[in-house]
């Protein structure tokens, strides 16, 4: 079996950039979803059938969306967002009959919206977004429209404005990863060197999860996406210059520790400081120190498979 390309877009007149496609694998005729005009700080939204691009048809409700429109998994509609009542609300528009329907009512201009089934709610339908670049607010649907569940707060108070985010699921429990910075951060300003982190987050207010996956350096860390194995969700994301988001320096991929027994929050805030592993590198033996002592110690190896269990009874333990 070969693969071919063919250009979808050679008979129309524009650019065309930022594509996606819906997200149905049984769907014989999927329909893709992309911006129209010079950059991405100035465009449009237009949709097509797949193997029909000449349709290029609008998006109503769309060219608001700083992130563009968003299919939903299963579906032929997309997400996208437009003032309503002096907000930015969340719509859902359906590509079948063109009806256009209002998810969200509430205070606060609304961006980067995603909806996904989630195990972990009964299998109902979540709606997550950002509001006005500080808010992470989750939603449960209604009938036809979603209500309002909490507020996800990251326990880190030095935090201030998040972007980037994403929900995934990783054994039948729904996460969340972000950027998370001190400063607002601006797509497509070339000085802008504002630091970044990378956090996840379980989407569940009575278990709660808060871990950040990238290491302690100062830097800027951008679009961060999330790649599932069986024992393991790695999060994957750039490191941008200094002097701007013009070109990323490296890509990191780091564990997300969802396989090992979960942080709580109290053992979160003081984790970098508390837990210290010794001698590094080492041959046949490492010392896990801590100030408290942990409910138990995982070990996986670099492929993400657990080698080792214990359960430490001291503040040191040593594993052979």
């Amino acid at each position: 079996m070969g693969y071919g390309i063919s250009d979808l877009s050679s008979s129309l007149a524009g650019k065309r950039f930022a594509t996606i496609c819906s997200k149905n694998n049984s769907d014989t005729s999927p329909n893709l979803v992309y911006a129209t005009g010079n950059n991405i700080l100035n465009f449009t939204l237009n949709w097509s059938v797949a193997n029909d691009p000449l349709s290029d048809i609008p998006v109503p409700y769309g060219a608001n969306s700083s992130s563009g429109a968003r299919f939903i998994d299963s579906e032929q509609a997309l997400l996208t967002n437009d003032t309503a009542n002096g907000y930015t609300q969340i719509f859902r528009y359906d590509l079948g009959t063109s009806n256009l329907t209002q998810l969200t009512f509430d205070a606060g201009d609304k961006i980067d919206v995603f909806i996904w089934n989630a195990p972990d709610y009964g299998n109902l339908q979540l709606l997550y977004c950002t509001v006005d670049d500080t808010i992470l607010p989750l939603y449960e649907k209604a009938g036809d429209i979603f209500n309002f569940v909490y507020d996800i707060q990251i326990p880190d108070t030095s935090y201030h404005y998040y972007f980037s985010a994403e929900p995934f699921v990783f054994q039948n429990n729904s996460y969340l990863f972000l950027c998370a910075a001190s400063e607002k951060f601006i797509p497509g300003l070339k000085n802008n060197s504002k630091p970044a982190d990378v956090w996840i987050v379980a989407l569940n207010a009575t278990q709660p999860y808060f871990r950040k996956v990238s290491d302690s350096r100062i830097a800027l860390r951008l679009d961060p996406e999330v790649f599932d194995t069986p024992s393991e969700a790695y999060i994957y994301y750039y490191e941008y210059y200094e002097n701007g988001n013009v070109h990323p320096v490296a890509m990191h991929k780091c564990s997300s520790g969802l396989a090992s027994v979960p942080l709580s929050t109290d053992d979160l805030k003081n984790t970098s400081l508390s837990l210290k592993i010794f001698p590094n590198p080492a041959n046949s033996f490492i010392k896990v120190s801590s100030e408290k002592t942990p409910d138990q110690i995982s070990i996986n190896n670099f492929m993400g498979e657990n080698i080792l269990n214990l359960i430490p009874d001291k503040l040191e333990t040593a594993i052979d």
